[in-house]
């Protein structure tokens, strides 16, 4: 088959592999096109949610994942210097609606590995290092895309073209598509322990929040380590916030840390952002995760939905390749159903998500003391309650 047919991809991320990945499951011819010269070494944390383990299993990666990764059955809201939780959720209330009544912690890299690794058996699907998109061109019968290398320029062609090449997307940069306005929503301390904290907060288990009278702070457990997240006041410097002392000090207002200083692995500092892609396509070019949208929030729903993003995308793009006459219908209701998706769902749950006052907290008690409130809670906060979060298992797969 010509080169030409086939649909080209530019990012080997998690979104871009999985795209792959279900692309040559439905026979369609791929080409990977990463900037790096490997897989990125990623160790981001990230939590996967029960309609993603679904998107896994029918990619095959589901069994290597539950081995490597960190089951979690419990969310725990917790005040500073108390044991009792202000509120619980177990995962467990979900079940009868999902067979994955838990959460999976798992570093991105672990996952895009897990793809690359799955794509070697399709012979039909290359994926090339060192291809970094610099022009994007597109007519009537395909897409032009100009890469370059050590080597130098070259021009790889396709029928299609999915970006998944990120936030700074190349892609999305060649087309002229915005990326809305930079909405910064507040900026983020990140860091990484090995000590256990789940000996030093007995209530936080692998996934918590805690509370003090001026700020919170997230726990996320990971396999190996412990991301700590704590939001920075708008008027904080980036030395002072990242000084060894001060930020000590700073854990210690949520963790009793007593004398003794929390050992550090890594520690940054990220902004918040709430930016949706104007459009997700234009032509015979579709943008999908964090190309197409960056809704920052503490449950990794916007990685999540980028895995969703791949699912549908590729259903699209292959449609487009086995009926070329159907291409224009797939990618507008590709891109209308996804961009909704962002701009109603994500961009909303993250506004509300972001722990409040006294009456919030008190609230909250009232949700999880209530069998149906903390049900109907939970499913919001794994997306189960999103029409079209849930990649739909087309040309066969999971049963819907």
């Amino acid at each position: 088959m010509p080169d030409s047919a086939r649909v080209l991809i530019a990012g080997a991320g998690p979104v871009g592999l999985a795209a792959a990945l279900r692309l040559a499951q439905l026979g369609v011819p791929v080409a990977v096109l990463e900037r790096r010269m490997q897989l990125a070494r990623v160790d981001r944390a990230s939590a996967w949610l029960p309609p993603t383990l679904e998107v896994f299993e029918q990619l095959g990666i589901l069994e290597g994942a539950l081995r490597t990764g960190l089951q979690v059955r419990r969310i725990a809201y917790l005040r500073a210097g108390t044991e009792t939780p202000l509120a619980s959720f177990a995962f467990g209330l979900l079940a009868g609606e999902t067979r994955f009544s838990f959460r999976l912690h798992l570093d991105q890299g672990s996952v895009a590995a897990a793809l690359a690794a799955r794509l070697t058996a399709y012979p039909h699907v290359r994926l090339g290092f060192d291809a970094e998109v610099v022009r994007v061109d597109q007519d009537a019968t395909g897409v032009s895309v100009r890469v370059q290398s050590a080597l130098g320029e070259r021009v790889e062609r396709g029928a299609c073209l999915l970006a998944a090449d990120g936030v700074d997307s190349a892609v999305r940069a060649c087309l002229g598509i915005e990326l809305g306005n930079v909405a910064v929503a507040g900026r983020l301390l990140e860091v990484t322990t090995a000590a256990d904290l789940t000996a030093l907060v007995p209530g936080a288990d692998a996934a918590a929040w805690i509370f003090a009278p001026d700020g919170w702070c997230g726990l996320l457990r990971m396999p190996d380590l412990w991301q700590i997240a704590v939001p920075l006041r708008a008027d904080e410097g980036d030395a002072a916030a990242l000084d060894g002392a001060a930020l000590q000090a700073r854990l210690a207002r949520f963790l009793p840390l007593g004398a003794a200083a929390l050992p550090l692995v890594t520690r940054r500092l990220r902004p918040v952002r709430r930016q949706v892609a104007g459009t997700y396509a234009a032509g015979r070019v579709l943008l999908a995760g964090d190309a197409a949208h960056l809704v920052q929030t503490r449950s990794g729903l916007n990685m999540n939905c980028g895995l969703h993003d791949a699912m549908v995308a590729a259903e699209a793009l292959a449609a487009a390749f086995h009926r070329p006459a159907a291409a224009a219908a797939a990618f507008e209701r590709y891109a209308n159903e996804r961009r909704l998706v962002a701009t109603a769902q994500l961009l909303p749950y993250a506004d509300r998500a972001a722990p409040g006052d006294a009456a919030w907290a008190a609230a909250l008690t009232d949700i999880a003391a209530d069998p149906a409130l903390a049900r109907a809670w939970l499913r919001s906060a794994c997306m189960l309650d999103v029409p079209g979060f849930r990649a739909p298992a087309r040309g066969g797969g999971l049963p819907a």
